[in-house]
């Protein structure tokens, strides 16, 4: 059987925030993660918005596609709430296991 290879490419768009026709130092930020193989077809894709406010990098909701072994994890989780989702697929798309894991755990291992 042919081992299918899938690889993750990450995009980023970054929006000024204006304030009466100035421009601020707050920037939008949105991620798009999108995991393809090797036709170039997309398996995943999922979007992150977020704000920059000079040093500062906020997010309200954290959603990050990572490839572990011979899976992709899907981490969804919200800063405000107590316990996060960890889906589990296969390289096909096909959701394997879906968890309920504490934030504090999905922050420590997945942010990077």
């Amino acid at each position: 059987m042919k081992k299918k290879k899938v690889t993750i490419k990450t995009e980023f768009k970054i929006k000024n925030v204006y304030f009466f026709f100035r421009r601020t130092n707050h920037k939008k930020v949105k991620r798009i993660d999108q995991v393809v193989d090797e036709n170039g077809n997309i398996v995943i894709k999922i979007t992150m918005k977020s704000t920059e406010k000079g040093d500062q990098y906020l997010f309200s909701k954290f959603h990050r596609l990572v490839i572990v072994g011979k899976e992709i994890h899907e981490v969804i989780c919200s800063i405000s709430k107590e316990n996060g989702k960890l889906i589990v697929y296969n390289f096909c798309g096909e959701k394997i296991n879906e968890l309920n894991v504490k934030t504090e755990e999905l922050l420590e291992t997945y942010k990077f």
